[in-house]
């Protein structure tokens, strides 16, 4: 890791922005989300971010509240920035919307072979809740997913 400090911006995802979401999605992961899913998520009631780095998109996210819990559904940081604190500042920037939108818990899924990402979410304050067998598509077949969740606030 450098000392790359990212003065990150986010916003809400348009669909102005789906090519380069695709990009670092595509160059992210064996096993992207496709420009439908994407487009489903903009259109329905997820929430979909982009971090920006230099007014470039180097991030994004996906996420759904309901009632009082959060789920992240999509968390992707551009390759050339994995490393460095991109990650850790979207996480950091949704958790303060989550909190501010009363949200009491929040869950995710994440590779079990991710381990960037397990420790990321582990440094955080998420803890391992269970797994799910097969929930990902891999290259010899099906991955298994951690599930995560980590308490907000609010309700005790």
């Amino acid at each position: 890791m450098t000392d790359f400090k990212p003065d990150l911006a986010f916003r809400l995802m348009t669909e102005a922005d789906l090519s380069l979401v695709l990009h670092n999605e595509r160059g992210a992961y064996s096993h992207p989300w496709t420009e439908g899913v994407f487009k489903e998520c903009l259109a329905g009631a997820s929430e979909c971010w982009v971090a920006l780095y230099n007014n470039e998109v180097v991030g994004h996210a996906v996420t759904s509240m309901v009632i009082d819990e959060a789920h992240l559904l999509n968390l992707c940081v551009a390759r050339a920035l994995q490393g460095n604190g991109v990650g850790l500042s979207f996480m950091t920037f949704l958790l303060e919307r989550f909190r501010a939108q009363n949200m009491v818990e929040l869950f995710l899924e994440v590779r079990a072979s991710n381990a960037a990402a397990v420790q990321l979410y582990r440094k955080l304050g998420f803890n391992e809740i269970g797994y799910r067998k097969a929930y990902y598509p891999a290259s010899d077949g099906r991955e298994d997913a951690i599930v995560m969740s980590m308490k907000l606030g609010g309700e005790d």
